[in-house]
């Protein structure tokens, strides 16, 4: 009786280095691995390929493949999906933090201001 080992359907990871979200997705007779850049040399993809494989999230046989292999390109498709890259929604959190700080800091000078308006002598 042959077996088929369970892999996870969809997996989605972060990378640090160059920092992405890695969704990888398995299929019958594929791989896609969808990355939030474009940045990832050929050494790293080659280093996350094997990672998987050694982790049980793709299948074994990818262990030992290299940008360089046909299996490589036909069974393993990288793909760059924007959506997946954490830069977008960190600058709009840092662009809001930042208004809310000028803002508070705002409203203490003018409680401040009026204070001071209110009892300086006369």
């Amino acid at each position: 009786m042959h077996t088929r080992a369970a892999f996870p359907e969809k997996v989605e990871l972060s990378s640090a280095h160059p920092r992405s979200l890695v969704s990888i997705e398995n299929h019958e007779d594929n791989v896609v691995i969808r990355a939030g850049r474009a940045d990832f040399s050929s050494r790293e993809k080659a280093f996350l390929v094997r990672y998987l494989a050694a982790e049980g999230f793709i299948p074994e046989r990818y262990h030992g493949l290299t940008d360089h292999d046909s299996d490589w390109s036909s069974h393993l498709m990288w793909v760059v999906d924007r959506s997946k890259s954490p830069v977008g929604a960190s600058r709009s959190k840092a662009v809001r933090q930042i208004l809310i700080t000028i803002t508070v800091a705002a409203i203490i000078w003018l409680v401040l201001m009026t204070f001071a308006f209110l009892h300086a002598p006369r």
